[in-house]
């Protein structure tokens, strides 16, 4: 049960986002590319994940370092995503229990 509105909203959100050091562990479901809200000449990448509670998230990001390493990965693979930075120095890592991880 949520302690705080921000707690509650973050727990009930259908989007990860994750704050500077904060770290998901979960599973890769699925992806799929879109235009980005933002310019749509672009894309971005909405990756589906689930929680440990096996909740479904979807974590969107434009990264293309992030797509390499997620298209290394088969659907139900256990992922641990780490941001660390913020605003345009945002890098995320992105690790497995299999292999080195990588940062993009």
């Amino acid at each position: 049960m949520a302690e705080t509105l921000e707690q509650f909203a973050k727990e009930n959100s259908k989007f990860l986002r994750l704050e500077n050091n904060e770290t998901f562990t979960g599973k890769f479901v699925s992806y799929k590319i879109a235009p980005s809200e933002f310019d749509p000449e672009k894309e971005v990448v909405l990756y589906t994940l689930e929680a440990p509670t096996g909740r479904k998230v979807i974590w969107k990001t434009g990264s293309s370092g992030v797509a390499k390493r997620m298209g290394q990965l088969a659907p139900g693979s256990t992922i641990t995503i780490t941001r660390r930075g913020t605003g345009t120095q945002t890098q995320y890592r992105v690790t497995t229990d299999e292999d080195a991880p990588l940062t993009a």
